[in-house]
């Protein structure tokens, strides 16, 4: 189950977060609250309201290391993600791992991965640490 902020719930209708609070207020969407405070929406639930199938899209469990000599590290990243899914019983599961520099964009998994989430393929994608993913720009594919 993943969690999201009200900021994210906004992005996704397309409308401010005071107009989220509202239809929070008026039961329209269901929240839970941090410990600080903060208002948490399950993605499922927003994606559902908003008509969003995810039952045929993958989640990806990517994992890198940018030399060959780090391959114990990549066997242990790729073990971490795999633990991830099995505790998240996540379904439809595709694993993509590769050697290269977190500054190269030509890498065949990173490809792959950009392939599957343009062409609206990808439910999340699960990494280590942000920077597996590519070492600057990852906001991009945040979005």
């Amino acid at each position: 189950m993943t969690w999201i902020s009200i900021g994210k719930v906004a992005e996704f209708f397309g409308v401010t977060t005071q107009s989220i609070r509202d239809w929070t207020k008026q039961g329209r969407l269901e929240a839970i609250r941090t410990l600080g405070g903060h208002r948490r929406y399950k993605l499922e639930g927003i994606e559902k309201k908003l008509g969003i199938e995810n039952e045929n899209k993958k989640t990806i469990l990517y994992s890198r290391v940018s030399a060959h000599d780090q391959k114990e590290d990549l066997v242990r990243q790729k073990q971490e993600l795999k633990n991830y899914s099995e505790k998240h019983k996540t379904s439809n599961v595709v694993e993509i791992s590769e050697i290269g520099s977190g500054l190269n964009y030509e890498k065949r998994g990173l490809k792959k991965l950009l392939s599957l989430i343009l062409n609206d393929n990808v439910k999340q994608v699960v990494v280590s640490y942000k920077d597996r993913l590519m070492r600057f720009a990852t906001q991009i594919l945040e979005y």
